[in-house]
């Protein structure tokens, strides 16, 4: 930052056309090439020709600054700074930078769409939603451009309702995102069929709206969401009928809003709620074929809705109170 400064008054100086030079020993001269390079040239009759500004001796400064800064690197945002030339007189001095350091958060503005070819490469931060909507063409790989992603302030979102099975079967597994801290707002995977686990989601410890999975017919497992601890909306894991387990929820403590489980049809246990002891809202659990009981629940103290469960393997064994009072 001093040699900028330096390098910046002496062109400021020179522009104006003050130059205080030794009179006594050379006649200086100033002029401009065609390619705007300006000069400033001294004769002398013995010794170095020196640049003077009120006493202070530029050249040998701007030497004794490079000798200094020898070997360090300046920083930059997300581009490369452009290398500077010094004023020459008898010698020349170049001062060079170099890249950005490894560790420069990347940032874009705005909701990211199924055009990727928008994002910036290597983006750490998505000031936005991240909203993957009917992306026909999407492939797990392409995710890999979110490799270094940390944040979305916004909702996330990977869906394709629409999308013919064909395209919805090339995204597997959401390994292009391991890095991923938080979500602002909600997280929803749906109807990805061919979504097989979410173990890419691993590091994510934040949410902070609804999390919501459905109809990700070949998802085995929620093991990916284990860093989460709680969920400020609600909980709804629906339509999966791959699902065996849900064990990945393990370290969640609270919902604030309802826990919905609908239409698991291999699910054969809750364990994964194991340590939940609040619900905000309702706990709905229906047409789980499988479910032979409802164990994982024994810690919750508190469910501020209502409690709604049917079609169930076995029900009468799940709640037997509520089949006593209805």
């Amino acid at each position: 930052m001093v040699l900028r400064g330096i390098v910046r008054c002496l062109v400021a100086v020179l522009v104006q056309g003050v130059v205080c030079a030794n009179l006594a020993s050379a006649e200086p001269t100033i002029g401009v090439d065609v390619d705007g390079n300006l000069f400033i040239n001294s004769s002398s009759s013995g010794g170095d020709a020196r640049l003077l500004l009120n006493g202070v001796d530029v050249i040998q400064e701007l030497a004794d600054l490079r000798r200094l800064y020898a070997g360090r690197t300046t920083t930059a945002s997300t581009t490369t700074v452009p290398t500077t030339a010094s004023t020459t007189t008898t010698a020349s001095t170049v001062l060079t930078t170099t890249t950005a350091p490894a560790n420069t958060n990347v940032t874009h503005f705005g909701t990211v769409g199924c055009q990727l070819e928008n994002v910036p490469s290597g983006v750490t931060h998505i000031q936005g939603s991240f909203l993957l909507d009917e992306c026909v063409q999407l492939r797990s790989t392409d995710l890999l451009i979110f490799s270094k992603l940390v944040y979305v302030s916004g909702n996330f979102r990977i869906y394709s309702f629409y999308s013919p099975r064909q395209f919805n079967d090339a995204v597997t597994n959401v390994d292009g995102l391991k890095r991923t801290l938080t979500v602002g707002g909600f997280f929803s995977l749906g109807y990805i069929s061919g979504l097989v686990d979410i173990n890419g989601l691993a590091n994510i410890t934040s949410i902070g709206g609804v999390l919501n999975l459905a109809s990700n017919d070949d998802l085995i497992n929620v093991d990916g969401l284990s860093g989460l601890t709680s969920i400020p909306g609600n909980v709804c894991l629906n339509d999966n009928n791959g699902l065996i387990n849900i064990d990945g929820l393990a370290n969640i403590t609270s919902v604030g809003g309802d826990v919905s489980l609908g239409y698991n049809r291999k699910l054969t246990n809750v364990n994964g709620f194991q340590s939940l002891t609040s619900i905000g809202g309702d706990l709905g659990l229906s047409h789980n074929e499988a479910l032979s009981n409802v164990n994982g629940f024994a810690s919750v103290a508190s469910v501020g809705g209502d409690l709604l469960c049917e079609r169930f393997k076995q029900q009468s064994r799940l709640f037997p109170q509520q089949n006593e009072q209805h």
